[in-house]
C-alpha cells in the first residue's frame, strides 16, 4: 500500500512545473479579482445658492434648511410615504430586488445601505448610489432626486407665503406684486453612472481559492489517472512483486547513457 503513495509522490514530484503554473494561475485570478471593478454607481448633482428652504415632511407648514437635511439624510431617505411610494414604483417596472419582495424593511435598509445625499463643494450637493446594479441605482437616484427638487419647490413656496410683508387677501403684497422667489435647487446634468472596485475584503479572494482548488483537484486526478494507465515497472520490487519472481540484477540504459553523451553531429 505504501509503495503506491511512494509511486503517486513521484509522480507528482515529476510533474512539479505544473505546481507553478498552477498557483501562478491562481494567483493572476486573485489579482483581477481584487483590482476589477465590482460596483457600480450612479449621482445626480445639483447646483444651489445659499441655504434653500426644503418642506419638512412631517408638517403641510414648516420648512427646514437645506444644511439640516445635508446632516440628517434620513430625513430624505427613510420618509415612510416615499418608501411606500418606491416600492410601489418599482414594483410596477420590476426592478424591486427579490430579496425585498416578501420583507416590509429590506427596501429601506437597501436605500441605507446605498444611497448618500453629501455636499461635493459650497455651491453644489450630489444624490449617489453605489451598490450591485446599475438599473436599481438609476431607478434610486431618479426618485429621490425628483422628489428632493419637489420638496425644494414645496419649501420655496411654505417660505415666501410666511416672509410676504402686508399680503391681501388674494396673496399678492401691498403694491400688487408676488413675493420673490426663493433660491431652489438646480440639477446640472443628467444622472451619470459607472462603475467602481469595492474595499478589499477577504471575500475577494474566494475566486482565487476556487481557482486552486479546482486545478489543485484536476492536477491530482490527471496524474493519478497518468499513473494507473502506465503498466511500465516504477522499480525492481514492482517487478518481482507482479511476476513472482526473484531479481538477481539490473541494467543500466545505455542508450540512454550514449544519447546523453554523445556529442552533437557537425
Amino acid at each position: 500500500m505504501f509503495f503506491f503513495f511512494r509511486r503517486y509522490r513521484h509522480a507528482i514530484v515529476a510533474h512539479k512545473a505544473w505546481l507553478l503554473v498552477i498557483v501562478a494561475v491562481s494567483l493572476l485570478v486573485g489579482g483581477w479579482a481584487v483590482i476589477r471593478p465590482d460596483l457600480s454607481f450612479a449621482y445626480q448633482a445639483f447646483s444651489f445658492a445659499g441655504d434653500p428652504p426644503i418642506a419638512a415632511s412631517d408638517s403641510p407648514v414648516n420648512v427646514i434648511p437645506l444644511s439640516q437635511l445635508l446632516a440628517e439624510p434620513e430625513g430624505l431617505f427613510n420618509e415612510q410615504f416615499a418608501t411606500m411610494q418606491l416600492r410601489k414604483q418599482l414594483s410596477l417596472t420590476g426592478m424591486l430586488p427579490d430579496n425585498v419582495q416578501l420583507n416590509e424593511f429590506a427596501l429601506g435598509r437597501v436605500v441605507h445601505d446605498t444611497m448618500t445625499f453629501e455636499r461635493t463643494s459650497p455651491g453644489e450637493l450630489r444624490i449617489r448610489y453605489q451598490g450591485q446594479s446599475e438599473t436599481l441605482g438609476v431607478a434610486l437616484v431618479e426618485f429621490f432626486s425628483q422628489r428632493l427638487i419637489r420638496r425644494a419647490q414645496s419649501g420655496s413656496t411654505r417660505a415666501g407665503q410666511t416672509s410676504t410683508p402686508a399680503s391681501t387677501p388674494e396673496g399678492s403684497s401691498a403694491d400688487g406684486q408676488q413675493p420673490p422667489a426663493q433660491a431652489v435647487l438646480n440639477p446640472e446634468q443628467s444622472i451619470v453612472t459607472g462603475s467602481a472596485s469595492s474595499p478589499f475584503h477577504w471575500a475577494k479572494l474566494t475566486p482565487a481559492l476556487i481557482t486552486f482548488a479546482a486545478l489543485m483537484i484536476t492536477f491530482l486526478l490527471v496524474v493519478g489517472i497518468k499513473e494507473l494507465l502506465n503498466a511500465a515497472f516504477k522499480s525492481e520490487r514492482q517487478m518481482a512483486r507482479y511476476l513472482g519472481l526473484r531479481v538477481l540484477g539490473t541494467v543500466i540504459d545505455a542508450d540512454h547513457l550514449s544519447t546523453n553523451n554523445q556529442s552533437p553531429a557537425k
